[in-house]
């Protein structure tokens, strides 16, 4: 059975820092860029020493997509 939906039904409420276009504003997590940065290490041969360069790069391309930047 799934979810009772009606009166009594208890509806969660965003707060205002959840929201998606707040959590758009705060720009991407650290998660998000970790990920990112490394499917640029991995396009990109998995060349050495390029760290701090993929992981600018990560967060510039999640933050255009955010329309941040």
């Amino acid at each position: 059975m799934g979810a009772k939906r009606g009166r009594g039904a208890k509806v969660e409420k965003l707060r205002p820092e959840e929201t998606p276009r707040a959590v758009a504003q705060a720009g991407p997590t650290q998660a998000l860029i970790a990920q990112r940065a490394r499917e640029i290490w991995e396009r990109n041969g998995y060349r050495p020493g390029e760290d701090e360069k993929n992981w600018r790069e990560a967060e510039t391309e999640l933050r255009r997509e955010l329309g941040l930047g």
